[in-house]
């Protein structure tokens, strides 16, 4: 087609219209219109100019299809469902614990969870406020068998461990709620709540012979409790939460 066609159809200009002069339009439309297409399509053009004697006359586009490379994905880990359900019950989401599962090996995952049933099932250790807190300490500063340590080494690891992220301090409050609400219903109440915790799976591996006085037992019935009268935690709940306890720690500092 002559170049003034083409000038009409890529400018939106009514035929008839005044036209520039064919290397302005070539400047500022042609070549910024090659520039994209071959930018951002599969395709690549080249612009052919016919010429009578030295003046443009005609233009053509030549349009190929570019070449598209092999793609090689690689292989999608395999997702252990146990394993991140033992994951989600130690208070963290079903996503967060997917994605722990994709970034650390198995064998560290298993590790540290049985570092964290270890130290839930410690006689004389204080109980267990976070086990998702534990947890990712133990991921990160890893698992062994426990040795005698000093007091300062001992403070020094507590000062170690990661501050709690925002959900597993919600989590942490809300499963003292949970127990906080068991110890005020009536004991029918209290008998029946047991009853539905001791043939889960959670309330199947842990011995309650201690009951509540048990801080393994104490902390896994108060998990399992706080999923079970209020769900799962929603982002507007957490925000809530932080919320309030920033406003308490503020009323606290004056």
């Amino acid at each position: 087609k002559d170049w003034q066609w083409w000038y009409e159809s890529m400018s939106g200009t009514p035929i008839g219209g005044q036209l520039p002069e064919y290397k302005y339009f070539k400047r500022d439309v042609i070549k910024s219109a090659i520039v994209e297409i071959n930018t951002v399509t599969d395709i690549t053009i080249e612009l052919v100019e016919h010429k009578n004697g030295r003046r443009v006359v005609m233009l053509q586009f030549n349009v190929k299809l570019k070449a598209q490379p092999s793609l090689e994905f690689p292989a999608l880990p395999i997702i252990d469902a146990e394993l991140i359900q033992r994951i989600v019950r130690l208070g963290f989401s079903q996503a967060e614990a997917t994605d722990l599962s994709v970034i650390h090996p198995e064998e560290k995952l298993k590790a540290a969870l049985d570092a964290v049933a270890q130290r839930m099932n410690a006689r004389n250790s204080a109980p267990l406020d976070s086990p998702a807190a534990y947890f990712r300490w133990t991921l990160k500063n890893g698992s062994g068998p426990s040795k005698p340590e000093s007091r300062t080494q001992t403070e020094e690891n507590v000062s170690s461990a990661p501050k709690l992220t925002l959900r597993e301090r919600y989590i942490t409050q809300r499963c003292r709620d949970a127990i906080a609400y068991f110890e005020e219903i009536d004991e029918s109440q209290r008998e029946e709540i047991l009853r539905r915790f001791k043939v889960t799976k959670e309330g199947r591996a842990i011995s309650s012979g201690k009951g509540l006085t048990s801080p393994l037992f104490r902390n896994a019935l108060g998990l399992w409790l706080m999923f079970d009268l209020w769900g799962d935690p929603t982002d507007t709940e957490i925000l809530q939460f932080a919320e309030t306890s920033a406003t308490s720690n503020s009323l606290v500092q004056l």
